[in-house]
C-alpha cells in the first residue's frame, strides 16, 4: 500500500487518474482516484413542507414522490419539527450524470438522522442504491435494528446493532460511518455495532440513482422499502 501526498487547493479537487508501474515486470495499470474535500455534502432538516432544500449550497435538489402523504410533527428538541411519511412516499435527488455530486461517498462515507418508528418492517431511511442489488449503499432498519448496506464491498451487510429495538415511536438519532475498512453505528450518540473481525473493504460500487430520503430502490430498480415514521435533520458527509 502506498500513498501520495501533496498541497492542494479548492481548484485542485476533482477526478484523477494514477498510472502504477510494476517494479518486476515493468507492466502498469491505470486506475481512477478521486481528489475531494472532507466535508457535509447535504444536510436537509425535514421541518417545512415547502422549503424542503438541503442547507448546504451546491446539493442537488430533491422532490417527492410517491402516493402517500406526509406531515409536520414536533421534533426530537423543544421548537424543532420533523416530517412523518405515510405510505408510499419520500424524496429523491434530481439525476445526476458525469461528476456525481455523491461520488467521494463510495470509500468513505458518515450518514446520519434522527428518527422515530413504531414498527418493526425492514425499511431505508437514506439511500443512493442502484437496481439488481449491486450498487450504491442505504442506511435501513432491520426489524427495528440498523443496518448500513454496501453493495460491491466485501461484508455487504456488515454490522448491525443488536443492544435493542428502537421502535417505541420516540425520537432517537442514528449515525452509520464506513471508512473504507469497517462500518460503525451509532445510536444516540453511543457506538452500538462495529464491524470488527468481519472487516469491510473495497469501494462502494457507484451508480447512478439518485439520493433517495424515506425509501430505496428495489432489485428491479423501483422506488420501494418506503419508511413509515417520522425524520429530521437527514445529514451526508463524504468521510468517516
Amino acid at each position: 500500500q502506498a500513498s501520495i501526498s501533496f498541497a492542494a487547493t479548492l481548484n485542485d479537487f476533482g477526478p484523477y487518474y494514477c498510472r502504477i508501474t510494476s517494479v518486476t515486470s515493468g507492466g502498469h495499470v491505470i486506475v481512477p482516484v478521486l481528489l475531494v474535500q472532507k466535508k457535509m455534502l447535504a444536510r436537509w432538516l425535514l421541518d417545512d413542507l415547502v422549503n424542503v432544500q438541503s442547507l448546504v449550497a451546491g446539493t442537488p435538489e430533491i422532490s417527492k414522490v410517491g402516493t402517500g402523504t406526509i406531515e409536520l410533527v414536533n421534533g426530537p428538541a423543544a421548537g424543532t419539527r420533523g416530517i412523518n411519511f405515510k405510505g408510499n412516499v419520500g424524496f429523491i435527488t434530481s439525476l445526476e450524470n458525469t461528476g456525481d455530486y455523491f461520488d467521494s461517498t463510495y470509500k468513505h462515507t458518515t450518514v446520519a438522522t434522527w428518527f422515530k418508528i413504531d414498527h418493526t418492517n425492514a425499511q431505508s431511511l437514506v439511500s443512493k442504491n442502484g437496481a439488481s442489488d449491486n450498487a450504491g449503499w442505504r442506511l435501513r432498519t432491520d426489524s427495528a435494528f440498523f443496518r448500513l448496506t454496501t453493495y460491491g464491498t466485501s461484508n455487504i451487510e456488515g454490522a448491525r446493532n443488536n443492544d435493542k429495538r428502537y421502535n417505541d415511536n420516540q425520537w432517537h438519532h442514528v449515525a452509520v460511518t464506513y471508512d473504507g475498512a469497517n462500518k460503525r453505528i451509532y445510536l444516540d450518540g453511543v457506538e452500538r455495532a462495529y464491524s470488527g473481525s468481519t472487516a469491510t473493504t473495497g469501494l462502494t460500487a457507484p451508480t447512478t440513482s439518485p439520493v433517495g430520503i424515506a425509501l430505496s430502490r428495489s432489485h428491479a430498480g423501483a422506488l420501494s422499502n418506503y419508511f413509515v415514521g417520522a425524520l429530521h435533520d437527514v445529514r451526508i458527509y463524504n468521510y468517516a
